[in-house]
């Protein structure tokens, strides 16, 4: 289980990491014809309005303050109306898979940015610089994973829907 200071670099990432998920599912709805998701203020990298009470707030903490072993949440899903989508078909599998791709998107970016920042010799690796980069690499990969299982609700299930007859 992490321990305070742990946490306190671990949540701000995870909470910048899915607000720019849910965010790329709102601007892909939104680009492909359903304003739903604009409408109600989530096309943003305020994560505020990305925030669910009881997934990003009230189960993580009573798993930290169990001890369970692990952290696990959520943010607030974007609504999107499949029926405005232009090609609802496809442009539902596009706005599933927006989520996570925008995911493995900041993996590569802050892959980057450790790499640039350790071989320019700005971070020694272990520095606290460096274990932020880490977590932001991790978190990163471990939602696009979690999120392209081709389970309902997860966004994988609406990629799978789409090559399926």
């Amino acid at each position: 289980m992490p321990d305070l200071s742990q946490l306190l670099i671990i949540l701000p990432v995870l909470l910048f990491s899915l607000t720019i998920h849910e965010m790329a599912h709102a601007v892909t709805a939104d680009w492909y014809g359903d304003p739903t998701a604009r409408r109600l203020g989530r096309v943003t990298l305020n994560p505020i309005p990305h925030i669910d009470l009881f997934l990003t707030i009230i189960l993580p903490a009573l798993l930290i303050l169990s001890s369970a072993g692990v952290i696990f949440g959520g943010a607030k899903p974007v609504p999107v109306q499949i029926n405005f989508l232009r090609n609802p078909r496809r442009d539902g599998a596009l706005v599933g898979a927006a989520g996570p791709v925008s995911n493995i998107l900041q993996a590569i970016l802050w892959a980057g940015l450790l790499s640039a920042l350790l071989h320019g010799g700005v971070w020694e690796e272990g520095s606290w610089g460096i274990k932020v980069l880490q977590i932001g690499i991790y978190a990163n990969i471990l939602l696009a994973v979690f999120n392209f299982m081709p389970i309902p609700p997860l966004d994988g299930s609406r990629v799978v829907m789409y090559f399926l007859s």
